[in-house]
């Protein structure tokens, strides 16, 4: 399967005042149809703020698909990269779109992003361990596997995978 084109559109105030307000003043405000399910949890749009007022390029972003340009699903950095140069991604897909290969064109993406920042040594994520489809995005994407815990905030084992910096 060919891997899909994405365009990751970087959320700003005015964008996320929109999300916040719903999908139909999101799609006045992208221009774009919006999916349902796009964003499975809507908390992301409260970490996404602290990052748009820090300067936002680590922060969230709307994953449109290049077929149809909709708004297909939110993806990003949750944070700018630690001191020790590692920095979080985290991506959801609506439902409709999954299995189509969209969540490893936007991994490709934020690693292209996040490498291109000579801060950032490391990419991490952070997958429910039942979540398989999750898990193998990261795994055909060069992530490896490097541990477990469990997050008692949300009572599930979460499995943690790694990408180091192509460029040493």
């Amino acid at each position: 399967m060919e891997t899909p084109a994405v365009h990751l559109v970087l959320f700003d105030r005015l964008l996320l005042d929109a999300a916040a307000a719903g999908d139909a003043a999101l799609e006045r405000a992208l221009g774009a149809t919006v999916v349902e399910g796009w964003m499975p949890d809507r908390d992301a749009l409260v970490i996404a703020a602290d990052t748009v007022d820090d300067g936002g390029e680590w922060g969230l972003f709307a994953i449109l698909a290049d077929e149809g340009g909709a708004v297909v699903g939110n993806a990003g950095f949750l944070g700018p990269p630690t001191a020790g140069g590692e920095v979080e991604i985290g991506y959801a897909v609506a439902p409709s779109f999954a299995g189509r290969g969209v969540a490893t064109a936007v991994v490709a993406v934020l690693a292209a992003r996040a490498f291109a920042s000579r801060e950032v040594v490391a990419i991490v994520a952070r997958t429910a361990k039942g979540n398989a489809a999750s898990a193998r995005v990261l795994a055909k994407s060069g992530f490896a596997l490097v541990g477990e815990s469990f997050d008692a905030d949300e009572g599930v084992s979460v499995m943690h995978h790694r990408l180091a910096c192509p460029r040493g």
